[in-house]
This record gives C-alpha cells, sequence and structure tokens, in this order.
C-alpha cells in the first residue's frame, strides 16, 4: 500500500502532469463522490427550474429489543417499522404574472403553481395533487453534466407550504416558499 504525503495528493487532484493549477475547467477529470450544487427537479415529467436547495430523506429502520425468558443479560435486536421523513423543497418566490410565465395549457400564471398544488390537497383532492417528483444529481464531465444519481419519489402530494419570511433589513437576500412533501415511496435508481 503506498502512502501519499501532501505533495503527492496534490498532484492527485491537479489538471497538469506537473501538479501545477490551470485556471481554466477541465471536465470530467474530476474523481470521487459529486458535488451537490448540480442537480434538476421533474414533477410529472416535467423540468421545473429554479430549486435553491432539496433536503433529501432519511429512512430509518426502527428496532425492537426481544428476550428470552431464559436469558437474563442478552437482548436481541430485531428490526421494526421502516420511517421515511418527508422531502423538504425549497425554491425562490417568483411574480404571479412575469409577461409570458403561464403554466402551458392551463391559463395558471407560473408563480402561483406551487401554492395551487398545495391548495389541492386542502381542498380534499388529494387524487389530483399526487404526483411523481424525480431528483437527479448530475457529475461535471462539461457544461451540461451526466447524471449520475436519481431519486423517484411515487404518489407525492405537498403536506406543508410555507410562505417566505419577509425583512426589510435584508439586503439582496432571495425570498424562498418551502414545500414539505409526503410520498408513498422513493426509490433511487439508475440515471
Amino acid at each position: 500500500m503506498k502512502v501519499l504525503g501532501a505533495a503527492g495528493l496534490a498532484g492527485l487532484f491537479s489538471n497538469s502532469a506537473a501538479g501545477k493549477q490551470r485556471d481554466e475547467p477541465v471536465y470530467g477529470d474530476r474523481r470521487g463522490p459529486v458535488r451537490k450544487s448540480r442537480f434538476t427537479v421533474q414533477i410529472d415529467d416535467i423540468q421545473v427550474p429554479g430549486w435553491y436547495q432539496i433536503e433529501m430523506p432519511s429512512v430509518r429502520i426502527g428496532k425492537a429489543n426481544y428476550r428470552e425468558g431464559n436469558e437474563p443479560e442478552q437482548d436481541r435486536q430485531l428490526w421494526g417499522r421502516t420511517e421515511y421523513e418527508p422531502l423538504v423543497m425549497r425554491r425562490g418566490v417568483e411574480p404571479a404574472s412575469a409577461g409570458n410565465s403561464v403554466v402551458p395549457g392551463s391559463g395558471q400564471p407560473q408563480g402561483t403553481k406551487l401554492f395551487d398544488w398545495f391548495k389541492k390537497v386542502t381542498q380534499g383532492k388529494l387524487a389530483a395533487a399526487r404526483k411523481k417528483i424525480t431528483v437527479q444529481v448530475y457529475n461535471e464531465a462539461g457544461p451540461q453534466g451526466a447524471p449520475v444519481a436519481k431519486w423517484v419519489f411515487e404518489k407525492a402530494w405537498p403536506m406543508e407550504y410555507t410562505a417566505p419570511d419577509l425583512d426589510a433589513s435584508a439586503r439582496g437576500e432571495i425570498a424562498m416558499e418551502e414545500l414539505t412533501i409526503a410520498y408513498y415511496k422513493f426509490q433511487r435508481k439508475s440515471p
């Protein structure tokens, strides 16, 4: 096994044979985990841009302690119920009517679409509100990148809508709306 010092590690991550850093990007040369800032979101197979942050859910399998009557000091740990956290999605607020930003075929302004989706649930139209959400993460191979990871949330619906906090002293901060999403199931799939 070869152990590399700091100079050796710098050479592994450099873009040239001499170990010097180049100013221009070299796509596809990065090894290791992908960065979390390159992602897209599709809702019912329509790409929806402008997402600022996606909190992916965690999955936890509970455990139950079990002990036979003749085993006084040792509990056996059995699996229990699987619990899924919700998906949390944050996006910058868009104007309710900004020129041509109307959802095709619906006549609705683009800016109110997320709240209108939540409103369907409050009106009891859960079957109409269920949608498929796909989140894909991309690598750095070129300006567009290639998908390397994909999560699909089936029969998803918004269970909570949070309007943005407004602050007159905030300088340049984006007003964010947030949706907390419940779903039937989610899977990690090959892109």
